[in-house]
């Protein structure tokens, strides 16, 4: 069977139709795979700050008694704290005070150039100390 010109041409444009479709699936998938990228960056973001987070929570832990009843030594540890933190986080909202508090809210921002929306870059972590020092 012979093909006339004209149906030599249609199978050329559906070639066309095939390839721009392959290819737009293609920058789909890709644009899929940065976005998972950059949502795991996020997430280890998040995961980093609630550690740093802990960690204060523990050095308070450490020296409970102290804390409670010796402002300047609670200072001293939400200080070394602060202090160690990496270049781009900070500590904002209901920062620790200069006293201690039996309930502190530590709220932790960084900065993630892949994310934008600031709330994505924050968390705030609750703690509860008992009061067995006084």
């Amino acid at each position: 069977m012979k093909l006339t010109a004209q149906q030599q041409g249609f199978s050329l444009f559906e070639v066309l139709i095939a390839t721009v479709v392959a290819v737009t699936a293609l920058l789909g998938l890709a644009l899929l795979e940065i976005k998972m990228l950059q949502s795991a960056q996020s997430s280890f973001q998040y995961t980093v700050s609630t550690i740093r987070a802990n960690n204060l929570v523990d050095s308070i832990w450490l020296d409970l008694c102290n804390a409670q009843t010796n402002p300047a030594r609670y200072t001293e540890i939400v200080n070394g704290w602060q202090q160690a933190l990496p270049a781009g986080y900070s500590v904002t909202k209901d920062k620790p005070g200069a006293s201690f508090a039996l309930s502190t809210a530590i709220e932790l921002t960084w900065q993630d150039s892949k994310i934008a929306e600031a709330d994505n870059n924050k968390l705030t972590l609750l703690a509860n100390f008992p009061d067995v020092c006084n």
